[in-house]
């Protein structure tokens, strides 16, 4: 097989796949625009910036585990890396204690039970020990490409870290803890989601990136992946590998699922707080980041909303144009989203 990335598919102008392309774009810019994707990623960085290397990583564990930054700060106030790695039955009787206080992700599905996080919990914090000794985590040198094979295998061998959180996971380490790795490709194999992201901008290759995950199918992912990322400056745009594989995933869950906007997952942040806040008392460290780091017009606790505006989510099926913060005033367009109201 060539290992050259094919063309980008020739189209008309008013083809209807170059508008995908052109809205792809888009959602790219205002979801990074705002702080995404992942932008409670950066909030828990932001917060635990000034830590060890140590409490960085039981930091970044607690926050894949629950997925959301105000139950993760929460739970790291009440339970340390020793308590869940060396006594896993007191570890046990505290989940216990506290489960009703817990709020996760649906993407944490996997561990969404007492033993579960249990599990999971006490297999993070041994693997911690364990990965800090690790020559992928020390070497300041080599391939970072070749460093990011050995952290994902290295990382699977714990309980509840399948290749979504695993990715997560292992960015938050490049990010913040200062690991020398690199997200070298698409992590194809099981990912059905950025692969059907994939296949919404290379209709005609749809087969394969919705397939199994053969080697020829597999192949054919990472190579339009490759395409598409060496595209994205012709947009203006410039993303690495890892933010690549999220926008895929997320424009998907906006064109297709009528789910995702640029901005959704600061609001869905505000309704964790809420849940955190009446169980575990009241906690401005995400709130305070936030307005630290991102543009105040994208933030329900600045702006006036306090959860998941879901009609966002309908606005680029719908309405064919890819919703922002920075370009509308949510307040006086929310009664009618198929004409916004620019700021």
């Amino acid at each position: 097989m060539s290992t050259a990335a094919p063309a980008l598919p020739a189209v008309r102008e008013d083809d209807p796949l170059r508008q995908t392309w052109q809205h792809f774009a888009d959602f790219c810019r205002w979801e990074q625009a705002v702080g995404g994707p992942d932008p409670h990623m950066a909030v828990m960085g932001h917060v635990h910036r000034e830590q060890s290397r140590r409490e960085l990583l039981w930091a970044a564990g607690l926050y894949i585990g629950f997925y959301n930054v105000p139950t993760a700060l929460a739970v790291g106030d009440r339970l340390t890396q020793a308590t869940a790695a060396d006594n896993p039955n007191t570890l046990g009787e505290w989940v216990d204690v506290w489960w009703p206080a817990f709020g996760f992700r649906r993407e944490r599905r996997p561990i969404r039970t007492r033993a579960k996080l249990t599990r999971y919990l006490h297999e993070y914090a041994r693997w911690m020990d364990w990965a800090l000794t690790e020559e992928w985590w020390r070497a300041s040198r080599g391939n970072p490409f070749v460093r990011y094979e050995e952290a994902w295998l290295s990382c699977q061998e714990v309980y509840g870290l399948g290749r979504y959180v695993a990715l997560k996971l292992l960015e938050f380490l490049r990010r913040y803890a200062g690991a020398p790795i690199q997200l070298p490709d698409l992590r194809a194999k099981g990912g059905w989601s950025p692969r059907e992201g994939l296949a919404l901008l290379w209709p005609e290759d749809a087969d394969r990136l919705t397939g199994d995950d053969s080697p020829r199918n597999l192949w054919t992912a990472n190579d339009r992946a490759t395409a598409t990322w060496r595209a994205m400056p012709e947009y203006g745009l410039e993303l690495d590998r890892y933010t690549l594989q999220v926008l895929l995933c997320d424009f998907k869950q906006c064109l297709v699922g009528r789910r995702q906007f640029p901005g959704r997952s600061q609001d869905s942040e505000l309704v964790y707080q809420a849940k955190a806040d009446e169980h575990f008392g009241a906690d401005r460290r995400m709130l305070d980041a936030r307005a630290e780091l991102f543009p105040h017009e994208a933030l329900g606790e600045i702006s006036g909303w306090s959860g998941v505006r879901e009609e966002l989510g309908h606005v680029l099926a719908e309405h064919e144009y890819v919703w922002s913060d920075l370009l509308f005033d949510y307040h006086a367009s929310k009664d009618d989203l198929a004409a916004p109201v620019a700021r």
